[in-house]
């Protein structure tokens, strides 16, 4: 479907408002649920981050682990966080801690 008028503020098949669409959830993301490497948890990050932005959500949710272990998750964690925070510079956004679970970090956008 084209949509030709851009003043439009509603979806033409649900109604649904197109800028509020998704403003009160986060996006989520696992970025070591299979062995994966530092390099492309990065890129799921940075994916998200970009999923995220596009889909006016209002931050994304990092699980990284919780990093105990001496395995790929501990290495992730402590690359992930302050990669996030360098993120939440870039994008004039704040990084904060999952109050639910020391094993993800969220950035907020708005």
């Amino acid at each position: 479907m084209i949509i030709n008028d851009m003043n439009i503020k509603f979806c033409p098949k649900c109604s649904q408002n197109i800028y509020d669409s998704s403003k009160n959830e986060l996006f989520i993301i696992d970025v070591a649920p299979s062995g994966e490497d530092w390099f492309e948890a990065k890129e799921k990050i940075l994916d998200g981050v970009n999923n995220a932005i596009r889909g006016n959500y209002k931050g994304l949710k990092v699980i990284h682990g919780q990093g105990i272990e001496k395995g790929h998750t501990n290495i992730i964690k402590q690359k992930a966080i302050p990669f996030l925070r360098s993120l939440a510079l870039k994008y004039n956004s704040k990084c904060v801690i999952d109050k639910q679970t020391s094993g993800a970090h969220i950035l907020y956008f708005n």
